[in-house]
């Protein structure tokens, strides 16, 4: 799986498609776009519409980062999330 930013950068866009086995034609097809989109985004004079985005993101399985957000517990609930019991932060996963 890679991550969602290696298509912030044109070369990376280019390598994907190039990883995948797939032809600048191809990838246009896959996706329901000119060839000339894709020779765009590659050279870096563009960048996909959001729809597009998404599309690229899940072709090529990609994934974002998240950010661990620090929460603030009880000790009484960070003594059983480190004993691995439930808690009313746990209810439901």
């Amino acid at each position: 799986m890679n991550n969602i930013e290696n298509l912030n950068n044109v070369e990376n866009l280019k390598e994907l498609r190039k990883k995948a086995g797939l032809t600048q034609m191809q990838l246009a097809a896959k996706l329901g776009v000119s060839l000339m989109s894709i020779r765009i985004w590659e050279s870096g004079a563009g960048k996909p519409n959001n729809e597009n985005f998404k599309k690229l993101v899940k072709l090529f399985n990609l994934f974002k980062p998240f950010e661990v957000i620090p929460l603030r517990v009880s000790k009484a609930d960070y003594e059983k999330l480190k004993a691995g019991t439930r808690t009313n932060l746990t209810e439901g996963y």
